[in-house]
């Protein structure tokens, strides 16, 4: 009897530390240093870690560290918290590997264990591939960002071109230069105006004869000749966009039969913006 009272604590001993394993997980063995995870804060995170307020439990490890810098257990928790919970790979691997050094330094027997390696490996393939997905949505974000850009000079393009079509349709036949729309300034005349013009011929009797005939056109000598400006012999005008020979010859006090005919080479009824009018002397 006294010695069956003798075994029965010690099977009740290890039946306990191999519920305890169970429930705690494999991992304690990788806790070599018992202090470690006596450690106030320690026991906090795991508690924590195991009703799943993973923050805290972050929270509680960090403290733990700064109480111990050499705590391996709270480095290879995190380690698990931030690949597992977290998915923060960079900070997973440095918890790994920082609770690797550790052991090493210690000699500890499971410092080479296969098992941190692998989690390392594990946390870098993760790496890899958020790597890869970033990689391939910042290419296609350049090729949208070039294609907007070509489209935008295709815009420009257009415009300019759509902006010397309409100047070249308000351009005269003859090369004059259109007036200034947005002013409603007539333009300068062009290079190719002539310097003389002739007189046309009138029906009236000259010098208070009756019944004469008309004479011939006499060509007009020179301005500069005569000691007059060409502003003062040839005035012209260049069309603008509604405008008129009734509508010109107000504006410059002639009649339109005097307009038409030092204008013969234009037909009145067809006026274009551009054309260049010979304005006659008001008489």
């Amino acid at each position: 009897m006294h010695r069956t009272f003798r075994r029965l604590p010690r099977a009740g001993s290890a039946a306990m530390a191999v519920l305890l394993l169970l429930l705690t997980g494999c991992d304690l063995w990788h806790r070599a240093n018992p202090d470690e995870r006596r450690e106030a804060n320690f026991v906090a995170a795991y508690n924590y870690n195991l009703q799943g307020a993973y923050d805290d439990a972050v929270a509680a490890y960090n403290r733990a560290i700064e109480a111990n810098p050499n705590n391996a257990a709270a480095h290879w928790d995190l380690g698990f918290l931030y690949q597992d919970k977290f998915h923060d790979y960079v900070l997973s691997i440095y918890h790994f590997r920082r609770c690797q050094q550790i052991k090493k330094r210690r000699h500890d027997k499971d410092a080479d264990d296969p098992t941190i390696e692998n989690a390392v490996r594990q946390g870098q393939i993760q790496l890899a591939i958020q790597f890869a997905s970033a990689l391939g949505q910042q290419q296609t974000q350049t090729q949208l960002d070039d294609l907007r850009r070509r489209n935008a000079e295709l815009e420009a393009t257009i415009k300019e071109l759509k902006i010397r079509l309409a100047s070249a349709q308000s351009t005269d036949l003859n090369g004059a230069t259109p007036p200034d729309l947005s002013t409603g300034t007539p333009s300068s005349v062009p290079a190719a105006q002539p310097t003389t013009s002739k007189t046309p011929p009138t029906s009236s009797p000259r010098n208070g004869s009756t019944g004469s005939a008309p004479r011939e056109p006499v060509p007009r000598t020179s301005p500069v000749s005569r000691g007059e400006t060409p502003a003062a012999t040839a005035r012209t005008h260049t069309v603008r966009p509604g405008e008129t020979f009734n509508s010109i010859a107000k504006r410059y006090g002639v009649t339109v039969p005097q307009l038409q005919s030092a204008n013969r080479n234009l037909d009145a009824r067809r006026l274009h913006p551009g054309q260049t009018v010979i304005i006659p002397e008001h008489r």
